[in-house]
């Protein structure tokens, strides 16, 4: 007996139909239809909803799915881009996540035929901020500061901070010492020799979070460090950011020996080693080679200890792109009458060759800006003023874009008086001379 199969695409019963014998004595045939599923299932969430805002960190997930053809064969769910765990037989499923912010379920359904779909939702879960962290206090000449850095927000800005002093370990009572909006305070209502602990909060639109890791100081009765700077500016270039301040308003039991400048990718932060340390004349930095991203600056002033920091400073960058000329390192500046002239040799091309050169120039050394451009490694400043000190920074361009910021480069502009001071001089006094041998000469005939 021979058998046909024939394959159908439709949702009907599997039948078998038998046929009589093509011919007198051979076997009857009989034909199979068998089913081809090709519809995918049916998925339907029912929560959360798509773009639905929760303030728990507890999510009820629910679902529905179905299948006209061969049924439903697995179902999967995932947690944003975690591991799809199996969930036959479920139609919801309570997931506890770790942090707010921005998430998103996705559940998967497979058939008996093998045909699948996928939906996602998206959903923001809001909750209180997680506890401020690197906490630090440092005691100054005439008050005590505090700093940290900016915890996770819980899914919604920041908008407060709430700090809180005792004069004992966990002793802070209900009201807070203050609310700053930014990661750093300081307090000068203290008494000196006298320590004081302290806490801190962060505060969104859901509550205030836990409290931070306790820190305590205290204000010295002798010598005391100096106050933290003050009107820490930074200042967006490209590739670089230059910092100025001005010095603490006490400087405690000595002259300022040193700053100290932080930096960080993270708002608040405090970072243990400075990024440079500066004598106690420069109150400005240019930080220069950096990449693309978000700076975040303080400072603090050394006079036999280190004092405070700063208020806090930032500047997004758009930074060094790879393959950009290296940093030019050999310059030299040379004073000429009403102008200054600038040479460097060409820096390490990158991944193309150096189509120019930008010239920034700045009346002060830690404010560069853009004064015009050259395709030769040298150029003349014509626009100066006699006596006049000036700054100079040269930056390569090539095909992939703008390196670093060079060396400073300063000069005075010499000027004509500058230049035949001495010349004019000499011809006055020969003049005087001349006038004075005429005079004798003169005086010698009357007297014949």
């Amino acid at each position: 007996m021979a058998i046909v199969a024939i394959l159908l695409s439709s949702s009907v019963m599997i039948n078998s139909v038998a046929f009589g014998p093509l011919s007198p004595g051979e076997p009857s045939l009989y034909a199979v239809a068998l089913l081809v599923d090709d519809s995918p299932p049916s998925i339907r969430i029912l929560t959360p909803e798509s773009g639905q805002v929760i303030t728990n960190l507890t999510v009820h997930v629910s679902w529905e799915v179905y299948d006209l053809g061969s049924g439903i064969n697995h179902t999967f769910l995932r947690l944003d881009s975690g591991n799809w765990l199996n969930v036959d037989g479920r139609t919801s499923f309570d997931a506890h996540l770790l942090q707010g912010g921005q998430h998103n379920f996705t559940i998967a359904v497979l058939d008996l035929a093998g045909n699948q779909v996928r939906q996602l939702v998206d959903f923001i879960i809001h909750i209180a901020p997680d506890a401020p962290q690197s906490v630090n206090a440092t005691a100054g000449a005439s008050g005590i500061g505090i700093s940290w850095a900016a915890p996770f927000d819980g899914g919604s800005p920041i908008l407060s901070y709430k700090l809180f002093r005792g004069l004992a370990p966990g002793e802070y009572g209900s009201t807070p010492l203050a609310t700053p909006s930014v990661a750093v305070y300081f307090d000068s209502e203290i008494v000196n020799g006298s320590k004081y602990f302290y806490a801190v909060r962060a505060s969104n639109t859901q509550g205030d979070g836990p409290a931070s890791t306790e820190v305590n100081a205290t204000l010295a009765t002798g010598p005391r460090p100096p106050d933290a700077p003050t009107e820490l500016t930074a200042k967006l270039g490209m590739g670089f950011v230059s910092l100025s301040w001005s010095p603490p308003p006490d400087q405690g039991g000595g002259a300022i020996a040193a700053y100290k400048v932080y930096r960080t990718n993270v708002p608040g932060g405090n970072p243990s080693i400075p990024l440079v340390t500066l004598n106690n004349a420069q109150r400005y930095f240019i930080d220069a080679s950096l990449v693309s991203g978000e700076y975040y600056y303080k400072v603090s002033a050394v006079n036999f200890a280190e004092g405070p920091r700063s208020n806090e400073s930032s500047a997004f960058v758009d930074g060094i792109q790879p393959g950009s000329p290296g940093t030019i390192a050999s310059l030299s500046l040379i004073e000429q009458r009403s102008a200054i002239r600038l040479s460097w040799d060409a820096p390490p091309e990158g991944a193309s060759p150096i189509v120019g050169y930008l010239i920034y120039r700045s009346a002060a050394p830690y404010d560069p800006v853009y004064l015009n451009n050259t395709t030769s490694p040298s150029y003349e400043d014509r626009d100066v003023v006699p006596g006049e000190t000036l700054h100079y920074w040269i930056v390569a361009e090539n095909g992939q874009g703008q390196g670093p910021l060079s060396a400073m480069m300063t000069g005075t502009v010499l000027g004509s008086e500058a230049v035949f001071g001495n010349e004019t001089l000499l011809l006055i006094a020969l003049m005087a001379l001349v006038v004075v041998i005429l005079a004798v000469i003169v005086l010698m005939r009357r007297r014949k």
